[in-house]
């Protein structure tokens, strides 16, 4: 609860670019589809805990590669690269272990906040914390959880 309450500003900022969006959609077009927009907000909610604390280039990096991971979760399992929602899916997945290795070595810039990757990889009561494997699938895994319980 206290890291949920330490997000809030970063959850209104996701809330008020969703409908700020839909107000200038909705004053060049006269209307504005709200399900868009409902989607966009519980995507960038459950992607705060994943993306807090990293760079901006990072955090973008992270949130398009989730996007493309996303849809290619619900896809045909047909890889063929850039030409299907699968294989996108595995290039983003790509990208996203060279994020989260670059966190893990240190390389990659986190500040301050929660942060899952960088929970992840600490040391756990074994001794060792997950490979970037393990983080990968465990944050598919939150957010494929996050979206499909929102939308």
């Amino acid at each position: 609860p206290v890291r949920v309450l330490q997000m809030q500003g970063h959850f209104l900022q996701v809330i008020r670019g969703a409908l700020g969006e839909m107000a200038e959609t909705t004053a060049k077009e006269g209307h504005a589809r709200f399900v868009d927009q409902a989607s966009r907000i519980s995507s960038g909610i459950s992607e705060l805990p994943i993306t807090g604390g990293l760079d901006s280039a990072s955090a973008s990096k992270v949130s398009q590669s989730m996007e493309a991971i996303m849809e290619g979760l619900l896809a045909a399992p047909l890889n063929l690269g850039k030409f299907s929602a699968f294989g996108r899916a595995l290039q983003a997945r790509s990208k996203l272990v060279e994020v989260v290795k670059g966190l893990q070595s240190g390389s990659a810039a986190a500040g301050e906040g929660f942060n899952v990757i960088r929970e992840l990889s600490r040391a756990s009561e074994d001794g060792e914390g997950f490979t970037s494997e393990e983080m990968i699938d465990t944050i598919c895994t939150l957010l494929l959880a996050g979206r499909l319980t929102t939308t």
